[in-house]
């Protein structure tokens, strides 16, 4: 069964206009119960912010890495080597069905996969492949959620908005008279 009428094809992945915006993923390294921060040689390509792309995969939002910084604005440096995390449904078997991470989504070379069947990606799970798979104890996908905010967000959240409503009706009350308290009220 093909996508949907309201989803387009582009380069072999769908395209829906449907779909809510996903604020995106942060991928970074945490210190494990062993000590060591990273249990695998080069997680670099990996680490940093992933936000939504225009394409899906599988039925599910792609997700391309940014060289933005998780608190808004962008790293120094040149662009960082393209990233996707991405879904992989079962056309292929069941067994490669799951989140993925690679240079380009669907592609022969992947950098790791979590056995996850559903929105969104695992926090942890996470295995180079290989036989076996070598489990990465240290990575961790963490959703960009309230707590990490683009520059563009932050800009629209504290954009002064005229007030909304009706205005109010007759002359604003005046600090010096305030209605005295009635004798009921007394404590």
């Amino acid at each position: 069964m093909g996508p949907s009428p309201a989803a387009a094809s582009v380069g072999g992945l769908a395209r829906s206009s449907k779909r809510p915006r996903f604020p995106g993923f942060l991928v970074t390294a945490v210190r494990t119960e062993e000590g060591a921060e990273s249990d695998v040689q080069g997680l670099e390509i990996l680490l940093g912010q992933y936000v939504q792309c225009s394409r899906e995969n599988a039925g599910m939002p792609v997700f391309e890495k940014t060289n933005a910084t998780p608190k808004g604005g962008f790293a120094g440096g040149a662009a960082p080597r393209p990233c996707f995390l991405y879904y992989w449904g079962a056309e292929d078997g069941e067994e490669l069905e799951g989140w993925w991470f690679g240079e380009e989504v669907g592609g022969a070379e992947v950098l790791c996969y979590a056995d996850k069947k559903n929105f969104p990606p695992p926090v942890t799970g996470w295995i180079v492949p290989g036989d076996p798979g070598q489990p990465i104890r240290c990575l961790r996908v963490s959703s960009l959620g309230a707590d990490v905010e683009s520059e563009a967000s932050v800009a629209e959240r504290t954009r002064p908005r005229p007030p909304s409503g009706p205005p109010p009706s007759g002359p604003p009350p005046s600090p010096s008279t305030s209605p005295s308290p009635s004798p009921s009220a007394a404590p």
